[in-house]
């Protein structure tokens, strides 16, 4: 090698005896050093089996929460539909109690545009002459898990109201 870093041709026939072997090997030496082997940088099958059970319960976690929020949305669309066909049962029992002599209860209807709820309408006279105490009682669901009073719905739902006979 010259001094400004250039190599140069060496020849065979300018070299006497060993020297070039030895330049040659000496050369060698340098760029055949021993190099520990670099660690490894894939992922052992523990930390992968790790990885994937965290992953798991994280989406377990989140389907949880998911089924949850789509029982409280429906819970909330009935609550809904309840106090509609309320507003609706209160409407039909002032005219059932305009029409009527003495009223005691309406038997349990069903609303056309409410299909999944049944309601039942009961009037109780109170000491002023011409006015009611109206209870409206609106089930739905069939009964599984938490029978209701009634023992025909899950769910159930008492409104109190005073209505005036006109």
């Amino acid at each position: 090698m010259m001094p400004n870093g250039e190599m140069h041709a060496v020849s065979r026939r300018s070299v006497i005896g060993t020297s070039w072997f030895l330049a040659c090997d000496a050369e060698k030496s340098q760029s055949m050093r021993y190099r520990p082997p670099a660690r490894a940088s894939a992922f052992t099958i523990m930390e992968i089996l790790i990885a994937i059970g965290i992953l798991a319960l994280g989406i377990v976690a989140v389907l949880g929460l998911f089924t949850s929020a789509v029982r409280q949305y429906k819970d909330a669309v009935d609550y809904g539909q309840v106090a509609l066909l309320a507003e609706k049962a209160l409407t039909d029992a002032q005219n059932y109690l305009d029409a009527t002599a003495a009223p005691s209860e309406m038997p349990w209807s069903q609303e056309p545009h409410f299909p999944a709820f049944e309601y039942r309408v009961v009037f109780t006279p109170t000491t002023l002459s011409g006015e009611y105490k109206v209870t409206v009682t609106i089930g739905w669901g069939p009964s599984r898990k938490n029978p209701t009073p009634d023992l025909r719905f899950q769910y159930q739902q008492d409104f109190h109201t005073i209505l005036l006979k006109k």
